[in-house]
């Protein structure tokens, strides 16, 4: 799982910079933990619940959930 979660971590990092350069140095990587952190625990969630729902509805919520944190922090 750890593996998965950091595939995209430079990416990210590198665009929230790019899209709000007037953010500290630290709230990126915060940020990064905050949203892999939540979208594994989601997943986990999910398999623990029987996987009721499709992974496409999954997904749709952690994409949904990691925008609007993303909003909040890089606007």
């Amino acid at each position: 799982m750890k593996r998965v979660i950091y595939i995209l971590h430079d990416r990210s990092i590198e665009t929230w910079r790019e899209q709000a350069p007037q953010i500290d140095v630290h709230t990126p990587e915060a940020l990064y933990s905050f949203i892999s952190s939540g979208s594994a625990a989601a997943i986990k969630e999910w398999v623990r619940n029987g996987m009721t729902q499709s992974p496409e509805e999954v997904a749709a919520f952690i994409d949904k959930a990691t925008r609007s944190v993303e909003r909040s922090f890089l606007e």
